[in-house]
């Protein structure tokens, strides 16, 4: 009896949850079984086409209807028979897995785990939203149904407790080769969905509404547009985990993407991603084309595989590549090996807390730091996951980092043949010209307040930017002891310092200085240091404001 786990692939990021398997193909499933197909059409092209009609709503819970395969029924029964051995709440059998055990169980290769986005995509078509479920898959020639299903029972055990599962399917499909393909899904989900539907008329609105299970808090929408763009849209909140989110399609048809995050004291979690459709039909099968991998015991190549296809996108998306940070990289490297220790993937872990608590451990202090964790068969996989999640997606695709470090390692679960990824996306400001960008400041700073720049307070607020920067201390007070302000205040009858210190010009604004009445000239001056907060390559920033005697 062959078996292997497709563990769900958790994504989550700091501003997840879905099953990343490989793609394989075999021949159509045999016996009269309904069920999707595989049709090899070359190579490297395959095509998914699930059973049945696609279901016109998201999140309608179906009662399994009374199994007639004995071999589902006996499984079924040994999975509520070791739930309640084990004092846990058996899942709810959903006729929606049911369907999805099936169709996969006729598309899932012999030697290789099922493509993440074929498991995608059959999920959607039958109204699932949650991510992908934990799947077991197994091979068996046994003839009796009971025997199969004792002879699971460890494995399933396994599973039972180590998660929290509140709906199952089963499908048992006869092969070719005089084999039966297995599949047991096992969904936790933590949100009750109103039913959505997938499609609506161009210009209609969208709502999503719903209740959160606890401990989940503070829900988030952010949707992938058919140009690839990323938004996010307020959600209403209400007691009970209760939630409201509307939006509108677009006057054209097209796709969108949602993702409806949340937070939990283990970090932000994807509680469910699916898109809907604008004045389009859902796509009735999917090509995919196989892609050759790296696997994740070349751990360099591996890694070397994900930066490249980052960038890749980045590319496609007209943002300049990343480099890679080494010291962030060991620090990713090092919770990637965490993850696949304890087998938890989340941002706040119990030993060694979050991003930035692993990255201050370490010594590495970074201006800004986005993370991306997933779990999945291959680098390929995980990335295409992460890709198809808008949040991760914008983490990917942010115009405002710079550097990124990425660490893959293989999981420690034989059966699973997975990998746990971290991919930390950090901004290491560019050494800059202080004169220019001191300038570009003040440029700003006077068309927003109607001020008049002034040369010797620009001088001053120069010495004063270097002799913080020097200190590595942004601290208005230190000007004041220094006395580098009093030769400006021979002019003036009184002159005020702003003193910040940036990673990036931009988030100097008008705002920052407060009130200006009476105030006339202004001068601004740039030095560039390290910062104890802020790293590498920090501006440290001096505005001078006065006022003509």
């Amino acid at each position: 009896m062959a078996v292997w786990w497709l563990r769900p692939l958790l994504i989550s990021c700091l501003v997840g949850v879905f099953a990343c398997p490989r793609p394989g193909v075999v021949p159509p499933a045999a016996g009269g079984v309904s069920a999707g197909q595989a049709v090899q059409l070359g190579p490297r092209i395959t095509r998914v086409t699930p059973s049945g009609a696609p279901a016109p709503v998201y999140g309608a819970i179906e009662e399994a209807l009374p199994l007639t395969d004995s071999f589902e029924a006996a499984i079924a029964a040994e999975v509520v028979e070791l739930a309640r051995a084990n004092r846990l709440t058996p899942p709810r059998w959903d006729e929606r897995l049911m369907r999805t055990a099936r169709d996969l169980a006729a598309l899932v290769p012999t030697q290789e785990p099922l493509a993440y986005r074929a498991i995608e995509f059959v999920l959607h078509h039958h109204g699932i939203a949650e991510p992908t479920p934990h799947l077991l898959v197994i091979f068996s020639n046994r003839a009796d149904a009971s025997e199969l299903a004792a002879a699971m029972r460890e494995r399933i055990t396994r599973l039972l407790l180590g998660g929290n599962y509140r709906h199952a399917g089963v499908g048992v499909v006869p092969r070719d080769d005089g084999q039966r393909a297995v599949i047991l899904a096992l969904q936790e989900s933590h949100l009750e969905l109103t039913p959505v539907a997938k499609v609506f008329a161009a210009g209609k609105s969208v709502t999503v509404r719903g209740r959160l299970a606890p401990p989940y808090r503070a829900p988030a929408m952010a949707v992938t547009w058919e140009s690839g763009e990323v938004s996010s849209h307020p959600v209403r909140a209400a007691n009970g985990g209760r939630f409201e989110v509307s939006l509108r399609c677009p006057e054209q048809p097209a796709r969108m993407r949602l993702e409806l995050t949340a937070d939990s004291p283990q970090g932000n979690t994807v509680l469910a991603n699916f898109p809907v459709y604008c004045a389009v039909e859902p796509p009735r099968e999917l090509v995919l084309e196989q892609g050759v991998t790296i696997g994740a015991g070349d751990v360099p190549a591996a890694e070397a595989e994900l930066v490249a296809l980052i960038n890749q996108a980045r590319r496609r998306a007209g943002l300049p590549a990343l480099q890679v940070d080494e010291a962030v990289a060991a620090v990713a490297r090092r919770f990637s090996e965490e993850m696949a220790r304890t087998g938890q993937v989340a941002h706040v872990s119990a030993e060694s807390g979050s991003a930035a608590d692993r990255l201050r451990r370490a010594g590495v202090v970074r201006a800004l730091v986005q993370e991306n964790l997933a779990r999945a068969a291959s680098v390929a996989e995980a990335h295409d996951s992460l890709m198809n999640s808008p949040g991760h997606r914008a983490n990917t695709l942010s115009p405002d980092v710079t550097h990124v470090g990425v660490g893959v390692v293989p999981g420690r679960d034989p059966e699973a043949n997975d990998i746990l990824v971290t991919e930390l996306y950090v901004r290491l400001p560019p050494a800059a010209d202080v004169v220019a960008t001191a300038r570009g400041i003040g440029d700003r700073l006077q068309r927003g307040l109607k001020l008049q720049w002034d040369a010797e307070l620009a001088e001053t607020a120069a010495a004063a930017a270097t002799e913080l920067a020097r200190a590595r201390q942004a601290n208005a007070a230190r000007l004041t002891e220094s006395g580098l302000l009093g030769r400006a205040a021979k002019r003036f009858l009184g002159v005020r310092a702003m003193v910040v210190a940036v990673a990036d010009p931009a988030q100097v604004t008008a705002a920052q200085l407060g009130g200006v009445k009476g105030i006339t000239h202004l001068g601004v001056g740039v030095a560039q240091a390290d910062h104890p907060e802020l790293g590498p390559g920090a501006l440290y920033v001096v505005a001078l404001l006065g006022r003509l005697r």
